[in-house]
């Protein structure tokens, strides 16, 4: 049985579910190819949207 991952996409931070040994991927969403590797990296919406607030928190204290 295939084990299958979800990902974010780099460019869109959709939803990519890939095959752990698959290496590349194609978002449905802005149709970019990804690199499965390069997708491991890629901080999700959520830890995006968690940073900019932290951020926005931090500029709002000076």
């Amino acid at each position: 049985m295939e084990k299958i991952i979800a990902l974010a996409c780099p460019s869109c931070g959709a939803a990519l579910k890939v095959s752990i040994n698959q290496k590349m991927a194609k978002c449905d969403y802005c149709e970019r190819e990804v690199v499965c590797a390069e997708a491991l990296k890629a901080p999700s919406q959520k830890e995006l949207q968690k940073l900019q607030n932290e951020q926005q928190q931090q500029g709002d204290d000076w």
